[in-house]
């Protein structure tokens, strides 16, 4: 009778570290896969990055600007609101 109930004691203890050894080695191909997915995501954000700074540089917007007519106001006029008119008008 204690030879069974030890005997299953051993098979239990068995059974559990073999699905507490499978949960492991899943749980690092899972976390070696979202480092994966990781290191693309930086490479694609710098990608992305290097794209927005290339088109706000200063070169391409003065392009982009003649290209599309605009032209440098050496002197602008600049539209002035005090707090007495906006109070009128509240």
């Amino acid at each position: 009778m204690i030879a069974v109930l030890f005997a299953l004691v051993i098979a239990g203890g068995t059974v559990a570290g073999i699905s507490l050894y499978n949960t492991t080695v899943n749980l690092r191909h899972e976390a070696a896969s979202l480092e994966q997915d990781l290191t693309g995501l930086k490479v694609k954000n710098a990608e992305l990055k290097k794209d927005l700074y290339s088109r706000l540089d200063e070169a391409n917007l003065l392009g982009f600007a003649r290209a599309s007519g605009l032209i440098l106001d050496e002197n602008p006029k600049y539209l002035e609101a005090t707090g007495d008119i906006l109070a009128k008008k509240l």
